[in-house]
């Protein structure tokens, strides 16, 4: 087989897939994040006792749909945080900070991201 068959056949395989969503001209991208309402008290929160701080952090991040960045190391510092009713995720947000300054990290929020910094 030519090599310029070879690619062309490659490149018809590659656009043809159902398994690589794409957005099409004009219309919005279907993968886009969309943040709960702050408002809204539809999140039930139950995280174990002595969970890891990063991942009640990244939990928040996903319902606020930002990304997490993390100078030091803030594998080990564990939090725990008291069964909930439903709660807003402004709420959430407020849980969240509380406990990082409970074992000592600093925690920046802005629009896109979260940044947490060990001590």
């Amino acid at each position: 087989m030519k090599l310029s068959t070879l690619l062309a056949v490659s490149a018809v395989a590659m656009f043809a897939s159902p398994a690589i969503p794409r957005a099409s001209a004009g219309q919005p991208d279907t993968r886009e994040c969309k943040p709960l309402p702050k408002d809204q008290r539809a999140l039930k929160v139950n995280f174990k006792p002595d969970s890891y701080l990063l991942d009640v952090v990244s939990f928040y991040a996903k319902v606020a749909c930002k990304r997490v960045d993390v100078e030091g190391d803030v594998s080990q510092h564990k939090v725990t945080i008291a069964q909930q009713p439903p709660i807003s995720r402004e709420e959430l947000a407020q849980l969240v900070r509380s406990a990082a300054a409970k074992v000592g990290v600093k925690y920046d929020e802005d629009d896109f991201r979260i940044l947490l910094r060990s001590p």
